[in-house]
């Protein structure tokens, strides 16, 4: 598994944060892993596969610097591969949302895709899944409606 963090990027004032010029911010991890097998080979080899999400509904800085708002994904996502490589898990996607409030029933891109994945089984790249490793599961829902489409989805131990 790759131990990527994210690439650095600096806004101009034009941003849509609003944030000063040369604010450096961690662009968050998205997609699939960089470097791991195929999915036929985590299949034949039988590898439990999980998906990471990671959320933080402030970016604005409200509470506190952007920049370390911005990096609470990047150490979710941190975390979420501590608890795959002590698992024995095979992290195939990664998922985030900066900004989106899941009390406030706000669209979130990650979540939905991640959903998505969850209940079909499988990603679009064609990687099994298994299950889902978030750092805290407000990361994931808020609300009894959201944790029931999570639910729904969620593979049955054999």
């Amino acid at each position: 598994m790759s131990n990527t963090q994210g690439v650095d990027v600096a806004l101009d004032d034009s941003d849509a944060l609003g944030l000063r010029a040369a604010t450096r911010l961690c662009v968050p991890e998205q997609g699939v892993p960089p470097g791991i097998p195929s999915p036929a080979e985590l299949i034949e080899d039988e590898v439990m596969c999980v998906l990471v999400y990671a959320r933080i509904s402030d970016i604005s800085g409200k509470r506190g610097n952007p920049e370390t708002c911005l990096k609470g994904v990047a150490n979710q996502h941190a975390t979420g591969r501590e608890i795959a490589c002590r698992e024995n898990l095979v992290i195939v996607k990664r998922y985030t949302d900066n900004g989106r409030s899941a009390s406030k029933g706000e669209y979130r891109q990650g979540y939905e895709s991640m959903l998505m994945d969850l209940h079909r089984g499988h990603t679009l790249e064609g990687y099994p899944v298994h299950g889902v490793i978030a750092v805290d599961e407000d990361r994931i829902w808020k609300t009894p409606e959201q944790w029931h489409r999570f639910i729904a989805g969620v593979p049955l131990a054999s």
